[in-house]
């Protein structure tokens, strides 16, 4: 299940920035965290900061809160699956 959690937080990343259209280089610049600890971020290639994951949720106008919601609902619906 941490698997699961863990790579539905990075393919929701990836699936909001190319929702918005944005950048790396775009959504590093408004929040302040690094184009490649994004990308690192969004390829679940290292440990996510809470903070940096606030200030990136942040750019997309999304509560903290609702995206680990949706998180939950997602993996618990893949693990249904299995």
């Amino acid at each position: 299940m941490k698997e699961n959690f863990i790579e539905n937080i990075a393919s929701r990343l990836r699936e909001l920035r190319a929702n918005k259209r944005f950048t790396l280089e775009k959504v590093s610049i408004i929040s302040g965290v690094s184009k490649d600890k994004i990308s690192r971020y969004e390829n679940n290639k290292c440990s996510m900061q809470i903070e940096d994951l606030a200030k990136i949720l942040n750019v997309y106008d999304i509560n903290l809160d609702i995206f680990f919601e949706e998180i939950i609902a997602k993996t618990q619906k893949d693990n249904e699956q299995e």
